[in-house]
């Protein structure tokens, strides 16, 4: 179940913080992984620790600074590509 068309990457105004650089490569890394014709299954489990741990910090940064303005387009790429993977290790099953 590949999305119809890759996600796209956050654009960040002024300067980009580290994990806005993270989360932007990761949804290029999965685009290219999800558009590709045959997939490594084994990936999955790596994108779903990645998106874990990039999801706490994105929480982490949200607490510490109270304004972080990419956090709901970040949020949003974050939890469809889970919601991709789901489909995928369902279906594998």
């Amino acid at each position: 179940m590949a999305t119809e068309q890759p996600l796209e990457p956050v654009e960040v105004e002024g300067e980009v913080s580290p994990i806005d650089k993270e989360v932007n490569e990761f949804i290029r890394e999965f685009n290219e992984w999800n558009m590709g014709v045959e997939k490594d299954m084994k990936k999955i489990d790596y994108f779903v620790k990645k998106i874990k741990a990039m999801i706490e910090e994105i929480k982490k940064k949200q607490e510490e600074t109270g304004n972080y303005p990419t956090t709901s387009e970040h949020l949003t790429n974050l939890l469809t590509i889970s919601l991709v993977l789901h489909s995928y290790k369902t279906n594998a099953t």
